[in-house]
């Protein structure tokens, strides 16, 4: 009998997932990918608590979350649990250090561009980001066709795959939104939709689908089902069909709006196979029940992504604007906090210790500091999450974002005493890496990790202090003007601005508005859900008249997303003339009026009668302008303008052709303001003659000039 020799060693890791006791260059990676993660995770909290600062608050919340935290623990852990589930032998880490460093460079270019309205660095961003996740997903391609003895859930890193292919055609759709490249209103819903479905269900939905066939049985120490890996093939294939159905419906919108139809029918696909891969996963729990903090933020995380996921299905049979305006209202609270940052806490306090903790001790000691008052972060933050998805006012809005803050957003700060616990377990971590390249190596991953984070701080600052070079400088801008009765008001819409962001009125003012759109994409509007303008595409403009003003306002851009990233208008009453006050002179105490108060039997009302026209064709008119103090309601008196001792001024009557010489002498202390007023058919043009009067003051007469008047007709 031939002796062949001992067998060689297969190629493929061992598990479990960490190294044992000590210090490893994997393990300190992964404490590294951890802070990184913290990181973003904290400054998407100071980002909500930043909202009267920063212009678009809850858009870079979201996005420090998706694109900064949950994208980074995609792009870190992804890799270590295909290495797992492949059985692959580890190759050089330099590639994945540098995709994980072109990947972070553009998500901040993107977080920047889109703060301080660089389309230009956004885009920039969008390709780095792209191209970062595209190499990944090569990566894992590659890694997947040369395993040999690969485990039972080899199919899990085929998600990822899919995974990386959505982020790179949803990134690409978004760097078309930011270039303005959607030259309709309809498109640019239709991009919007396929955008939000394919990073946030596709990125990250299929990434976290995948992960739970394996990481579900792991944090409940549980055995894995039998039926787990047969469902997840099958899972693959329901989810990618029916988003790929999903997201194309939500492109053809665009062209046909009953296609809204085939975009429910894929999402209500993706739906179905959600719940076929919560079954093998119902029946681990029923083994042993969820009892800790990281299976019970999984599964809240999943119990938000159904409800998400139906409501969704719910606004796609509606019709794309509805799916679009749900999108934009929930987003936020559904898919972004109790879907992707409640799953986020929940895995990385399984997988830190896991792969931090070095051992069976400081697995148990990580897993102590990050489960601290686990369930009333877990009810506090839940209960946040779903005040904001209800329509409340602001006032219990904010109470909703303290709750969220305070249950979420703690959560980095264990993070990092977890960290610091771990050093202490490993005091000799850097002498034990041996060669000087290791500690060359380890220093870059900590110097992309502190500088990374240390950018996307340093830009929140200087956006939110109006410094960031090439920003809009908004003391060059006109923050606020007023607004005279029936004279429009030129109003321009930018991504993501209203400019003047504040309109000042007196009551009973009729709001004219000129709405001019400057920016790359489509923006409409809307005054307190009442009127609101056209659509309107880059460059339209449309004059809008917004009716009687009796008290503060607000008007917004109703393009999801857009409110919410800045694009409001104030317009704001004031009880007294827009003067420039005098001296001594107050604001009337208006706490102590009489709604109920009659006026005095002497009182008479302003005839408001059209007297007949005097006779001739040259009228010689003196006009007294005088500041009195008048009783203008029962018991309230105000400080106004008086023409000739009454307000308003005298109606000046005659017939086309006839000559007005008007004298205006200033008793007061004040230029005065002067507005001939005319009625006119809308077949009739209108023309503004600039004349100079006695009082050398320039003043606007707006008179109505007809075609061809008949003679002797009369005004």
């Amino acid at each position: 009998m031939t002796d062949h020799g001992p067998e060689p060693a297969p190629s493929y890791r061992r598990l479990p997932l960490t190294d044992g006791p000590g210090a490893s260059p994997r393990r300190r990676r992964h404490a590294l990918a951890a802070s990184l993660i913290a990181g973003y995770l904290v400054a998407a909290a100071g980002a909500v608590a930043a909202h009267g600062v920063l212009a678009m608050p809850e858009w870079l919340a979201l996005h420090l979350l998706v694109l900064g935290a949950a994208s980074n623990a995609v792009l870190v852990y992804s890799r270590h649990f295909a290495q797992a589930l492949l059985h692959a032998r580890p190759g050089p880490e330099w590639p994945a250090n540098a995709r994980l460093a072109v990947f972070n460079l553009g998500a901040i270019a993107v977080l920047t561009g889109m703060s301080a309205r660089l389309p230009w660095l956004a885009i920039a961003g969008a390709v780095l980001v792209v191209g970062a996740v595209l190499a990944h997903t090569a990566s894992l391609i590659a890694m997947a066709r040369a395993a040999r003895l690969s485990g039972r859930l080899r199919v899990v890193a085929w998600y990822y795959v899919a995974a990386g292919t959505c982020l790179a055609v949803g990134g690409t759709l978004g760097g078309l939104l930011v270039g303005g490249a959607a030259r309709s209103a309809r498109w640019e819903q239709a991009l919007r939709l396929a955008h939000a479905h394919l990073n946030l269900l596709g990125w990250l939905g299929l990434v976290v689908i995948g992960t739970l066939f394996m990481l579900w049985p792991a944090v409940l120490r549980t055995r894995m089902a039998d039926t787990a890996p047969r469902t997840a093939r099958r899972v693959l294939v329901i989810t990618v069909l029916g988003l790929t159905i999903t997201v194309t419906g939500a492109l053809l919108t665009a062209l046909v709006g009953q296609v809204h139809w085939l975009a429910a029918a894929g999402m209500a696909g993706y739906t179905a196979g959600v719940a076929y891969a919560l079954v093998p996963a119902i029946r681990e729990m029923r083994a042993k029940p969820p009892r800790s903090a990281a299976p019970v933020a999984l599964l809240a995380g999943n119990g938000w992504l159904l409800a998400a996921l139906a409501v969704d299905i719910v606004g796609l049979t509606l019709g794309s604007t509805t799916a679009d305006n749900l999108l934009g209202r929930l987003l936020v609270p559904m898919l972004g906090i109790g879907v992707v940052a409640q799953i986020l806490t929940g895995a990385l306090t399984f997988l830190i210790p896991v792969t931090v903790g070095g051992g069976p001790v400081g697995n148990r000691r990580l897993t102590e500091v990050l489960e601290y008052a686990w369930l009333p972060r877990a009810v506090l933050g839940n209960l946040g999450t779903l005040l904001l998805a209800l329509p409340i006012t602001s006032g219990p809005r904010v109470l909703a974002w303290m709750l969220v803050l305070v249950g979420f957003g703690s959560f980095p700060a264990l993070v990092i005493a977890a960290l610091t616990a771990s050093r202490r377990l490993a005091p000799n971590m850097t002498g034990e890496l041996g060669a000087g390249s290791a500690r060359w190596r380890l220093a870059g991953h900590e110097i992309l990790a502190i500088g990374s984070v240390a950018a996307v701080l340093a830009v929140l600052a200087l956006v939110g202090t109006g410094t960031w070079p090439g920003q809009i400088d908004n003391a060059t801008q006109p923050t606020a003007t007023t607004a005279t009765s029936g004279v429009p008001v030129a109003v321009s819409l930018t991504e993501f601005t209203i400019t003047p962001a504040t309109i000042t009125v007196t009551p009973g003012t009729d709001l004219v508005l000129t709405v001019r759109n400057t920016g790359h994409m489509s923006h409409d509007l809307k005054l307190n859900g009442q009127h609101s303008t056209a659509m309107l595409a880059p460059g339209q403009q449309q004059t809008v008249d917004f009716g009687t003003i009796a008290h503060d306002e607000q008007a917004w851009c109703t393009v999801p997303g857009h409110r919410q990233a800045g694009m409001t208008l104030t317009i704001r009453t004031t009880t007294t003339p827009l003067t420039a006050p005098t001296a001594g002179h107050n604001d009337p105490d208006m706490a102590g009026m009489d709604m109920n108060a009659v006026p005095p039997p002497t009182w008479r009302p302003y005839d408001p009668t059209l007297q007949s026209a005097p006779g001739g064709t040259e009228h010689d008119v003196t006009l007294r302008v005088e500041q009195t103090t008048i009783e203008v309601a029962p018991g309230v008196r105000q400080q106004v303008w008086t023409y000739n001792g009454t307000v308003p001024g005298p109606i000046l009557h005659g017939r086309v052709g006839d000559l007005f010489t008007v004298h205006v002498i200033n008793d007061g202390d004040m230029p005065p303001y002067l507005s001939g007023m005319s009625a006119v058919r809308e077949d009739r043009r209108m023309q503004v003659e600039r004349v100079w009067l006695s009082c050398l003051l320039p003043v606007m007469v707006q008179s109505a000039v007809p075609p061809a008047p008949p003679p002797g007709s009369d005004r």
